[in-house]
């Protein structure tokens, strides 16, 4: 308070407006000059939006405050007319040109529309009522209008917010979530049902839900659950430092779990059990970080399932990069045309990347099979032999 009675007088003689003065000051603390703090408008959008909701708020107020108490139509006839047919007007201008010019859809137009077309109450400061006794009509206006223009738009808002998310047809559409989810269960009780093939008792994978009741039992990747905290980006330096060294533990643990696979013994195994209850009981003064720490605890089982068959990986990443090639392919050629191009894409994928990582070369595979020969083994074949001494 004192410092924003101390600046008004060099401002007035400098002809800077505090929005100017506030931005330059961010600026010289942030990353770009002496990096008193670091801040990620995408990892802490909530923290933003609290920051930007609370200036909202107070600007409104301490325009609120200037404004007559005195409701009178004559003197708010302008200003209901500015905030609420003249934003309508604003709002529609907006939509149609991005509509029309800018190509976007409905929905989007209308949103842009309804986030461009208020005005700022912050920057409309200089030309706001100063005090209750101002009768200045034009001030008056001005204020008033931005008073209630952060409200008169929202169901501009809403209606684009609702347009983006509804489908395109819904009578088409409906039921057929429903129709997924039991063909999905039938199709699980078949292949848990069938003698054709090996049936998979244990899946590892990441923690998405829709991994989870395929499999007798799962485990789960360690290199994904790390994720989980490398998204975790503190500012303030003691919580960094808290994120910093519980990560250490993290991957110290990791690395115990690799020497177990090496040496598996069940003394080994009941000790990095109860390091396991240690390291993520571990509480700190950052909030974020013991939620994230209590989620993992949780998963206790699923994380230590090497405990039990030490010949699981810790991790998936040779699946996910047998997946990244599918997501190359779609950057090169995106979508295939028909069912039978579909078809014979998965099948091509399947044998060349099964042939890449059993060490066949698939040329070859490809030229026995088309040519008849049969004199390379079936790529089923050598994955059982290269499974077996595993399983022994």
């Amino acid at each position: 308070m004192i410092m924003m009675g101390l600046r008004s007088p060099i401002l007035q003689r400098l002809h800077l407006t505090p929005a100017t003065i506030y931005f330059s000051i961010g600026i010289a603390l942030g990353p770009s000059v002496f990096g008193a703090f670091h801040f990620n408008p995408l990892k802490q959008a909530h923290l933003l939006e609290v920051f930007a909701e609370n200036a909202v708020l107070l600007s409104l107020f301490i325009a609120g405050m200037k404004t007559p108490v005195p409701v009178r139509w004559l003197e708010w006839r302008v200003p209901v007319r500015l905030a609420f047919l003249s934003m309508t007007i604003s709002v529609a201008l907006t939509a149609a040109f991005a509509y029309y010019a800018l190509a976007l859809p409905l929905g989007a137009a209308i949103l842009l529309g309804g986030i461009l077309a208020p005005t700022d109450p912050v920057l409309a400061s200089d030309v706001q009522v100063r005090h209750m006794g101002d009768k200045d009509p034009l001030r008056f206006t001005l204020t008033s209008e931005a008073v209630m223009n952060d409200g008169s738009p929202f169901p501009f808002i809403m209606l684009g917010l609702a347009m983006l998310g509804a489908p395109a047809s819904y009578e088409n559409r409906k039921g057929e979530n429903t129709e997924t989810r039991i063909m999905e269960a039938a199709a699980i009780a078949a292949y848990q049902r069938q003698t054709r093939v090996p049936v998979v008792e244990i899946l590892l994978a990441d923690d998405a839900p829709q991994f989870k009741e395929l499999t007798a039992q799962l485990a789960l990747c360690w290199i994904h659950e790390g994720r989980h905290y490398n998204r975790l980006d503190p500012i303030v330096p003691c919580n960094v430092d808290a994120l910093t060294d519980f990560k250490r533990g993290f991957w110290d643990f990791y690395g115990d779990l690799l020497k177990y696979k090496n040496d598996p013994n069940p003394e080994k195994a009941a000790k990095l059990s109860i390091a396991f209850d240690e390291l993520f009981s571990t509480q700190t003064i950052y909030y974020a970080l013991n939620d994230r720490i209590e989620k993992t605890r949780n998963k206790k089982e699923q994380l230590l399932m090497v405990l039990k068959y030490p010949w699981l990986p810790l991790h998936n990443n040779d699946s996910e990069l047998g997946a990244r090639v599918e997501k190359r392919r779609q950057d090169v050629s995106l979508q295939t045309k028909s069912t039978a191009g579909t078809t014979a894409k998965h099948a091509f994928l399947t044998i060349t990347q099964t042939a890449k990582k059993l060490g066949v070369n698939a040329y070859r595979y490809i030229f026995d099979r088309v040519s008849k020969n049969f004199s390379v083994p079936s790529l089923s074949d050598l994955i059982v032999e290269n499974a077996l001494p595993q399983l022994e």
